[in-house]
């Protein structure tokens, strides 16, 4: 965890020479993918999540990006007859490096959750910039912890909104 702490300081640190920042507004839509290591079946509902996130470029190739969400998935639960439909809130800060090709930003980093799931794990994205507007897909691959005895994969897709 210190050396993630020390790597995220001295990338800011050589961010802040750079003046290409960008932030702005996203939404998302999510599906969550459970695999059981218990007897129930889990099912993975649309969710969605809205969020603020900001992109530094630190040369022409590589990009860090960091971002604060919130996140509402919903999922079915249960065996046979005893099946139950539930539903989470919790805040993401995923944190990526990101190599840059023309309007393509293809990175991967880690994504801390906290709120009613906690959790800290990697993460893969390819983000597609046109002017002001941004889409991009995303799957958060979760750690070994288990969600309701099962692990979770978060998959979405997402458009954003530069504002500045």
């Amino acid at each position: 965890m210190k050396k993630i702490i020390t790597l995220i300081c001295l990338m800011t640190f050589i961010g802040t020479q750079a003046q290409d920042i960008k932030g702005g507004l996203k939404l998302s839509v999510n599906l969550p993918m459970f695999s059981s290591d218990v007897d129930n079946d889990t099912t993975g509902k649309i969710g969605y999540s809205i969020g603020y996130f900001e992109s530094m470029m630190l040369t022409n190739d590589i990009a860090l990006e960091g971002e604060i969400n919130y996140t509402h998935i919903a999922y079915e639960t249960g065996e046979g007859d005893f099946k139950f439909e539930d539903d989470t809130n919790f805040f993401e800060i995923p944190l990526m490096a990101k190599y840059v090709i023309n309007d393509f930003h293809i990175g991967g980093g880690f994504q801390y959750c906290f709120g009613s799931i906690t959790d800290f794990g990697p993460l893969v994205d390819l983000t597609y910039y046109n002017d002001n507007l941004r889409f991009g897909a995303r799957a958060f691959l979760g750690s070994d912890k288990s969600f309701s005895g099962n692990s979770m994969t978060n998959i979405s897709a997402y458009i954003g909104l530069v504002i500045f």
